[in-house]
């Protein structure tokens, strides 16, 4: 890693900030909840139903912007905007 100067940041490999499966999860926790399921039945539907319906570009959009977290979370050390 020194020999190739990578710059190691102190952050954890579980942050959810980096993880471009959790911004889908969250949308799809939304849709589904606005939609009021009443029984377990109706949960997994609308569960089934609204993941279908993401479009792909929407998971590539989260895969481009992997990099630019990378990038915020080095120099913020914040919780990122995504």
């Amino acid at each position: 890693i020194n020999k190739h100067k990578v710059r190691i940041i102190d952050w954890p490999a579980q942050n959810p900030d980096l993880n471009p499966i959790e911004n889908l999860w969250t949308t799809l926790k939304k849709v589904v909840w606005e939609r009021h399921p009443l029984n377990l039945d109706a949960l997994w539907r609308f569960c089934r139903e609204e993941w279908a319906k993401i479009d792909p570009s929407v998971c590539r959009h989260l895969v481009r912007t992997y990099c630019k977290r990378i990038q915020y979370l080095t120099y913020q050390r914040y919780v990122t905007k995504y």
